[in-house]
């Protein structure tokens, strides 16, 4: 867990430490689920850090991969909240970041992201998408800022939407070829998830399905990484 240090993300959010956050109750472990929290009721400055709130982050890096994420619930889509579920190697943009779940504000639907250095352009992998590819498919547009983004206009994707369904799970299957990124309503949850053997070739067509680029040239030593950020100000480095 990070401690109290600015976003590296540029939000307006101040990270604290396991203790202080377990001592706010903005982390805990409820039986088999982990609770990470905001501080909601403070009048902070708005020329200060921002709100206490939690980073997790793994300690080990990763390389390709199947990501599952179990959500009971996310943030709402409500101003001031920038949520994210997402991946990021070190030297942003030269290792590259995948954002899963991410919105911003008022956001009601989900956009997935890659963000690479300059010469990734994607284009939508065999067997299509249901989302729908916005902006320019090269993901290092802008020097990385922009990136290519999908986004899924399911009402229950993100935010207010996806808390009102009873949450859900998102997938990501990462190769050398693809990176796959699926989301299931928690009624429409495959079973081969739930009974914990992930089987992707029955998942049918996924959110966004990002092919056409050498990605182990421009994707590689991820960090996976949860927060709770305050709106960006000015974007500045990764992505969250």
């Amino acid at each position: 867990m990070k401690r109290q240090i600015p976003d590296p993300t540029n939000g307006y959010v101040n990270y604290l430490d396991q203790a202080d956050a377990q001592a706010q109750g903005l982390y805990q472990i409820q039986g088999n689920q982990v609770y990470i929290g905001v501080d909601y009721t403070s009048h902070l400055d708005p020329n200060g850090r921002g709100r206490n709130s939690v980073r997790l982050q793994s300690n080990p890096s990763y390389t390709h991969g199947l990501i599952i994420g179990d959500f009971q619930h996310i943030p709402s889509s409500a101003c001031g909240s920038w949520p994210a579920f997402w991946t990021v190697g070190p030297n942003w943009p030269h290792s590259g970041e995948i954002d899963i779940i991410e919105g911003v504000n008022a956001n009601a639907q989900n956009q997935m992201t890659l963000h690479t250095a300059p010469g990734c352009t994607v284009s939508v992998g065999p067997g299509g998408q249901a989302g729908t590819s916005i902006g320019d498919p090269n993901c290092g547009d802008g020097g990385g800022y922009n990136g290519c983004p999908v986004v899924n206009y399911l009402g229950t994707s993100y935010g207010t939407g996806f808390d009102a369904a009873g949450g859900g799970v998102y997938a990501t299957q990462w190769t050398s070829q693809f990176i796959k990124i699926w989301y299931f309503p928690y009624n429409q949850i495959p079973a081969d998830i739930t009974n914990g053997n992930p089987n992707p070739d029955r998942w049918g067509t996924p959110s966004a399905n990002f092919g056409g680029c050498n990605f182990d040239s421009f994707i590689f030593n991820q960090q996976i990484i949860f927060d709770v950020s305050g709106p960006t100000v000015s974007y500045d480095g990764e992505s969250s």
